[in-house]
């Protein structure tokens, strides 16, 4: 009997333990993956085939006035040099409004989110969207009155130095005239002690006063003689000055003293003959021309310095003008700016509930302004032409003031390179690829250990239709290498189109996006949870995380039931 229940019991144990071993659940496996920070790079892969070397035609993506050249042919130019610019101003004029357009959606969008009544937001949107306009406008004369009175201050400058310069000339030419005169009244006192000498002497009834005019002359020259002396060794304008001063008044006391030799030589008692009479004419000429260069010098620097301070004075007062009229831009920003935000404040008063269909079309609105903005940011940075490669210029095509179309050859290059790749880019592939991306290639022939960098150089505008499909041609050299790369090769390109270093990332399919919203699988206390993240650039094999997860997270990969 003992025996017996010893049985019973072991049975009734081991069906328990059957019963509760079928009512389990099945054991399930996951699979995790770890947010890691590292790089994450977009790439588009590409077969191309290597070709010698040719010349490679660069031009701006879009039309404009070219602003700048920098380059020669036979100049050698290295990676990444600028060889051309165009105007951008009316870029940044567009960029402007397109700004406006953004602030004015972005004004409607916060308008239909505080739900204010129909009439309201109508009311407050008008009032928003003038006020944008109006400081949009402000702005853009704010821009034009700082550029005229750059424009006046640069011409006050130039007007400032050219005044110096003319008054230089003059001050020049004067001493020059002054040395003259100098020589000159030598010249002349030479002559009056000559025939001072030579008739005027013992006891002759004029001897007295012809000497007393030699001798004035003489005492009029000597403090002449010095300040020209003086001015041609420190020619200031002081010196100057006081040399011409010094050497018209010796100028005139000497012709007065040549005028008393000339008459009393004409004295009956005096026996001059008529080759003296004629040289002593011709010093008094001489003197009358010299006094007259003289004045005339005096007269030329006067006349300079009123034009100069007349110039600068205009100059300066369309400074003025200028300087008054950006203080009216600045005020009237000022006023713009108080009444885009009092216009903001009355949006924020009136509140109603929003309409999706208002949302909807606000949040198109902004997404088109800053679409806009993109673009326009792209044709600021291509209207800067770079050089995509070491090489030598070989034509220069454009020239400043001329406004080549989109596409257009501007300048043409060569490689350094003896040999380039060429390959087909699909339609879908072509918007994501830049001059300058990087390029790193393997060749059939080398195997896909060794591989080799270098550039996107140039996108053939143009479309080539391969098979019903739309292709561009993309031109990328590799930098300098020994290696046995031979024309005709075929070769594997990986075009970086975008890069985010130091960021956290995840592989791509642990991530699930659905109507617009992305989410990964985290365990939480036993369970599978979906948790929304913001991700960004993608990768052949990973994404971005933005946000919603941190490093060392896991995240579910895949699920399997043991």
């Amino acid at each position: 009997m003992k025996r017996l229940l010893i049985i019973i019991i072991l049975l009734l144990t081991a069906g328990a333990a059957a019963f509760f071993y079928l009512r389990r659940g099945p054991e399930i496996e996951y699979r995790f993956a770890e947010v890691r920070r590292g790089e994450v790079v977009a790439v588009v892969s590409v077969v191309g085939h290597v070709e010698p070397s040719e010349e490679i035609d660069l031009g701006f993506l879009n039309s404009g006035t070219i602003k700048e050249m920098r380059v020669r042919v036979g100049d050698r130019v290295a990676e990444n040099d600028v060889l051309a610019a165009l105007e951008t101003r009316s870029f940044e004029i567009d960029r402007s409004a397109a700004s406006a357009r953004l602030r004015l959606a972005q004004a409607k969008l916060a308008q239909s989110k505080a739900g204010n009544p129909e009439e309201e937001i109508q009311v407050a949107q008008t009032a928003v969207a003038n006020a944008q306009i109006s400081l949009a406008n402000a702005r853009i004369k704010k821009d034009e009155a700082m550029v005229t009175l750059a424009n006046a201050e640069r011409t006050l400058t130039d007007v400032q130095s050219k005044a110096i310069d003319d008054l230089n000339k003059k001050y020049s030419d004067a001493l020059e005239t002054a040395k003259t005169a100098q020589t000159e009244n030598d010249k002349a006192i030479r002559t009056l002690n000559d025939m001072q000498e030579k008739y005027f002497y013992g006891t002759v009834s004029l001897a007295n006063e012809v000497k007393d005019a030699e001798t004035a002359a003489r005492n009029a020259f000597g403090p002449a003689n010095d300040a020209v002396n003086a001015a041609v060794a420190d020619p200031t304008q002081a010196k100057i000055d006081a040399a011409l001063s010094s050497i018209r008044d010796s100028l005139a006391v000497i012709r007065e003293k040549i005028l008393i030799l000339r008459t009393s030589m004409d004295d009956s008692t005096i026996n001059a003959s008529s080759a003296d009479n004629t040289t002593v004419d011709t010093e008094r000429a001489a003197v009358d021309t010299n006094l007259t260069n003289i004045t005339t010098a005096i007269t030329n620097i006067s006349g300079q310095k009123v034009t100069n301070q007349k110039n600068i004075n205009d100059a300066q007062s369309d400074v003025d003008s200028a300087n008054a009229a950006r203080r009216v831009a600045e005020s009237a920003v000022t006023q713009a700016e108080g009444d885009l935000e009092t216009a903001k404040d009355n949006l924020a008063v009136a509140q109603a509930g929003p309409r999706e269909v208002d949302l909807a079309l606000f949040r198109a609105e902004i997404d088109e302004a800053r679409s806009d903005i993109a673009a326009i940011d792209k044709k600021i940075s291509d209207a800067v032409l770079q050089a995509p490669m070491a090489g030598t210029i070989t034509a220069v095509e454009g020239k400043v003031g001329e406004k080549p179309s989109a596409g257009a050859t501007v300048v043409s290059l060569i490689s350094i390179n003896d040999f380039e790749i060429k390959a087909d880019v699909s339609e879908l592939d072509i918007a994501s690829i830049s001059i300058g991306d990087p390029v790193r290639t393997t060749f059939d022939a080398f195997g896909l250990e060794q591989s080799f960098s270098g550039k996107a150089v140039k996108i053939d505008p143009t479309e080539k239709i391969k098979e019903g499909d739309i292709y561009y041609i993309v031109t990328a050299v590799l930098d300098p290498t020994d290696s046995a790369i031979k024309p005709g090769m075929t070769a594997d390109l990986a075009i970086e189109t975008d890069r985010r270093d130091d960021t956290l990332f995840l592989p791509l399919r642990a991530v699930t996006t659905a109507d617009g919203q992305s989410t990964v699988r985290v365990l939480q206390a036993g369970r599978i949870v979906e948790r929304p993240v913001t991700v960004g650039l993608k990768s052949k094999d990973d994404i971005e995380i933005l946000s919603g997860l941190s490093e060392g997270d896991q995240v579910i990969l895949s699920v399997r039931e043991l």
